[in-house]
């Protein structure tokens, strides 16, 4: 996958390009003092629907280049002659991809009492909204987000509940599909109005789990 920056769009394959509407590149020095910078590239597309993706790569992503400008394997760091740092991949084949629903979401605040905080202070996170549909997806590659793309363009325009897990994509006996369980075996259901209706079934399953 590569952005082009003539057409302004993601080029997923030979024969699929999505047009972007926004695009960043950020380019930032390095803390560690090392001659090398953290690199991120993202892209934003809506559809007809009001639908859309944002489709990250760089530094720290769930992507081809997670560990630029670092491996943090254990064997780079037990190695002789210290850090590798391997190379930013313009051209990732996985992705980490985010839906983005047209109608927002909103998050409970959060208290974390000090005990449980990282730096043992205690942290208060306020009410916020979010038009992050799900979970973001991590290592998508393009098969997957040919599917994705496919199926995000044709969801209801109105929006749909959050899914309590996911969504994943994962390969079917018939090919990719939806999944909303880390434990369950995958099913198969689309076009979207099949989708709007397995979520209103898992709400009855999950109700503690629907905002």
């Amino acid at each position: 996958m590569r952005y082009d920056p003539d057409g302004r769009c993601l080029v997923i394959d030979d024969d699929r390009v999505l047009p972007v509407k926004q695009y960043d590149r950020e380019s930032e020095p390095y803390p560690s003092g090392e001659a090398t910078t953290t690199e991120r590239r993202r892209v934003v597309a809506y559809f007809e629907n009001t639908w859309g993706l944002s489709i990250i790569w760089g530094s720290m992503t769930y992507s081809s280049n997670h560990d630029h400008p670092v491996d943090y394997s254990y064997a780079k760091y037990s190695e002789p002659g210290g850090t590798v740092y391997p190379a930013f991949i313009e051209e990732p084949f996985q992705v980490e991809v985010a839906i983005l629903s047209p109608v927002p979401f909103k998050i409970p605040a959060v208290h974390i009492p000090a005990e449980m905080s990282y730096n043992n202070e205690e942290v208060n996170l306020p009410e916020r909204a979010t038009d992050i549909w799900g979970d973001v997806m991590g290592y998508v590659n393009a098969e997957q987000m040919r599917f994705i793309v496919n199926e995000v363009s044709t969801f209801p325009s109105e929006g749909l509940d959050k899914p309590p897990q996911g969504p994943f994509v994962v390969l079917g006996p018939n090919g990719w599909v939806w999944s909303f369980s880390y434990d369950d075996e995958p099913e198969e259901f689309s076009p979207a109005l099949t989708l709007a209706k397995r979520l209103k079934e898992w709400w009855h399953l999950y109700p503690a789990d629907h905002d």
